[in-house]
């Protein structure tokens, strides 16, 4: 499996200090989320023989406005913590597509596997932690932890993109919509 994903953030906020070393601030913004995967040598068992289906590609895409907020703690120069917690309300669309359109005949008349799907009723929240420590003059270690969960809170639409629908079939509907993902990083800054 091969995969590849974006993101883009763009906010306003302001930062409302509160003790010595705390402090709160409050956001509104934009965001934008794109997962991309592919799957190879994919294969189907079916009544004694084996189906080629690979490869198998995947989209997903989430994008629309977001409000959060962040705290900050600062208790010395050398270290700080930030806590935040985002609220996104997305139009989500995703698509597959295998290899050859649709699995066939064999895998019954409506298959659905290659098609695009659209749903506007999604929020999803962003969980973050980011801790920062000098660890020499203007060196910075840094370890983040970053949480996701969209879910869909409506119903959107199914279109087939390979085979077509049978005849007086265009659309259903989708509410089975659900993304979760998880990252740790570690970064070496420089503050100049």
């Amino acid at each position: 499996m091969r995969g590849s994903s974006d993101d883009a953030l763009m906010g306003l906020g302001y930062l409302f200090p509160t003790e010595k070393c705390w402090s709160m601030a409050f956001f509104i913004g934009w965001s934008y989320d794109r997962l991309r995967m592919t799957t190879q040598d994919v294969h189907a068992p079916l009544d004694g023989r084996v189906f080629d289906i690979g490869p198998i590609s995947f989209k997903s895409q989430y994008q629309g406005p977001w409000i959060g907020s962040d705290i900050f703690f600062k208790p010395s120069p050398r270290y700080s913590l930030l806590l935040g917690h985002e609220i996104h309300f997305a139009y989500w669309s995703g698509n597959r597509k295998i290899k050859g359109g649709d699995l066939g005949s064999e895998f019954g008349e409506v298959t659905g596997f290659s098609n695009t799907r659209r749903l506007s009723g999604n929020w999803g929240n962003v969980f973050r932690i980011e801790n920062s420590f000098e660890i020499v003059s203007s060196f910075f270690l840094g370890v983040n932890l970053k949480y996701q969960n969209w879910l869909s809170t409506g119903s959107g639409h199914y279109k087939r993109t390979q085979t077509p629908l049978p005849m007086g079939v265009t659309t259903k509907l989708v509410n089975d919509v659900e993304w979760q993902s998880f990252s740790a990083t570690a970064s070496l800054n420089y503050v100049f």
